[in-house]
This record gives structure tokens, C-alpha cells and sequence, in this order.
């Protein structure tokens, strides 16, 4: 049975709040007779990008907090495969980061249907537009392709229109060729090459699997905390459900004063949480005293 603080996967698209079936969110409140399930979702930085009531069969069950381990039945996301990335959700902000490309580039393509996020919606401008990590990706070849090889905007499209109808799975094996200006592209599916012949030898070869390990290692870059965060809390509107953060992550000071009462040492907190420090626990549990004394008051 879920539980709150469980971790759970989508297991269909809810296009009207931007999610694609397979992200990740995390259980905050539990309604009814385990009826409903009120889930966050957040993007790398850790900020929400839906905060939604959701039943149970549209969840399952990936990480129990009350073992602090990964379900059985689910295979752990490992940092080598590239496919459970491609579930993450990014913003306007992130893409342009991780792309290299400008947030008005990024507008401009996606208003004129050149490359759409995987995830859009006109209603709400806060997460209007979520980029898949195949999103990225794709966004990235294409800025290498205008920029570095300078290949005009018609081809780019084909790139872009290519690159979208490639399936979910196998994409990332995939390899561009470069001469001149002129783009060579092999088809995942068919394994056909753009033109219908192979490309000259002497081409540059752009390989989408490193570009994607370049984007991961952005990410990784991207997710450091900086040292002026260290024993710091933090609180923001529409991350966590307004809960006080640990500065520069989404843990909460509650989650870190429950592993506490679980029994757990700091060494073993910090083997759940590697990215905190003895400072952050103790400035956690710090908050979370006063907290309860003032609430006794």
C-alpha cells in the first residue's frame, strides 16, 4: 500500500498539467481510505511543476519510505542508462542551460511548431512548456548543427521533424553526419540513411549519445549545491507544498527529523541523503524542535 512520502510513477500522460506517464513524484497527503493520493512532481532544481490528486490506478509504487529502498518489482534508474532521464521534466530556463540556445530561440521554435516540448499548455504560463530529456537532447544536436555547422533553417526542420517522429527507446544510438551544410541521418527504425545513401567519408559525425552524456553532465553541474547553502533552510512558494527545504535541495526538515525518530544516526541520514552534510541535519532537526515547541506553546 502507498504510503505518504512514498515515491511514485505515473502510469499514463495527463497532458492537461503537463505529465507524461513514467515521472516521478512524490506523495505529500493521502485521502480517504488510501482514495486519492495528492502528489508533487518537480523538475531537477527541485521546483514544482504540478501539485495534483490523483488516484491509485494512476500511480504505482517505485521508492517505500518505510524501508527507504526501491520496489522489487522496479528496476532502480542507474546514473549509466539514458532512458529513465528521458521521464524528467525541464522549464523554459533549464532548456535554455542545458541547450546553449536562448530562452526567445527556444519560443520562437516552439511557437512555430519547429521543436514543441514534449509537454505544453496554454493555461497555465508558470509551467506552460516542460522539455523531456529527449527534448533536450534533440534541442542541443540542433544548436551544434546551426551554430558550429552553420546548416540552414529547411534542413534544421527536417533535423527537428526526424528527431520527433524517432521512437522513446533506441533514439540516443542514433548518429548524424555533417558535410558541408548538408545533414546525413540514419533512421532508428529502419536503419535507412537520410538521401537514401550513405554518407561521404569525409564527414563529421555527430553522435547523439554523447551529446545526451553532455546534457547529463550538465545536469549533474547544474544540481551542485554551492557552499554558502550548506547548514542553510530554505522555503519557497509552490516547491514542496510550501514546506522548509534543506537550501539548494527538496528535502524537508520533516523528513529529516522522521528518519530521527526512525532511529536513524546522522551517518545513516546522510547515506539516504548523500548531498547533505552534518550541518544540514542538524540545522533540520534544529528547525524541527523549535517548530514543535512552538506548537506546544
Amino acid at each position: 500500500m502507498i504510503e505518504e512520502l512514498d515515491v511514485v510513477r505515473l502510469t499514463e500522460d495527463i497532458p492537461s498539467l503537463r505529465l507524461l506517464a513514467g515521472m516521478r513524484g512524490t506523495v505529500v497527503a493521502i485521502y480517504g481510505d488510501h482514495d486519492v493520493y495528492y502528489v508533487e512532481f518537480v523538475d531537477d532544481a527541485g521546483y514544482t511543476i504540478a501539485l495534483t490528486e490523483l488516484r491509485p490506478n494512476q500511480v504505482e509504487l517505485v521508492w517505500r519510505v518505510a524501508t527507504h529502498a526501491d520496489v522489487d518489482a522496479v528496476k532502480p534508474a542507474t546514473r549509466e542508462s539514458l532512458e529513465p532521464v528521458s521521464i524528467l521534466g525541464y522549464t523554459l530556463d533549464q532548456a535554455s542551460r542545458l541547450s546553449g540556445l536562448s530562452r526567445r530561440q527556444l519560443q520562437s521554435w516552439a511557437n512555430s511548431g519547429f521543436l514543441k516540448p514534449s509537454v505544453e499548455s496554454a493555461r497555465d504560463r508558470r509551467f506552460g512548456r516542460i522539455y523531456s530529456f529527449k527534448d533536450i537532447v534533440g534541442l542541443r544536436t540542433l544548436a551544434v548543427l546551426r551554430i558550429v555547422h552553420r546548416v540552414p533553417p529547411g534542413d534544421l526542420r527536417k533535423v527537428s521533424e526526424q528527431f520527433a517522429a524517432w521512437p522513446e527507446k533506441g533514439w540516443h544510438n542514433v548518429q548524424l553526419w555533417v558535410r558541408g551544410r548538408r545533414v546525413y541521418f540514419e533512421n532508428p527504425v529502419s536503419g535507412q540513411v537520410h538521401a537514401g545513401k550513405q554518407p561521404p567519408q569525409t564527414t563529421m559525425v555527430i553522435e547523439l549519445d554523447r551529446i545526451a552524456a553532455d546534457v547529463r553532465s550538465e545536469l549533474e553541474r547544474l544540481q551542485q549545491r554551492r557552499s554558502g547553502q550548506i547548514g542553510k533552510l530554505e522555503r519557497h512558494r509552490n516547491v514542496a507544498a510550501n514546506k522548509m527545504l534543506i537550501s539548494g535541495t527538496r528535502i524537508s526538515t520533516e523528513a529529516i527529523q522522521k528518519f530521527r525518530k526512525a532511529g536513524y544516526s546522522n551517518q545513516e541520514i546522510l547515506a539516504e541523503f548523500p548531498a547533505l552534510t552534518e550541518q544540514d541535519i542538524e540545522a533540520a532537526l534544529d528547525f524541527e524542535e523549535q517548530r514543535h515547541r512552538t506548537i506546544a506553546s
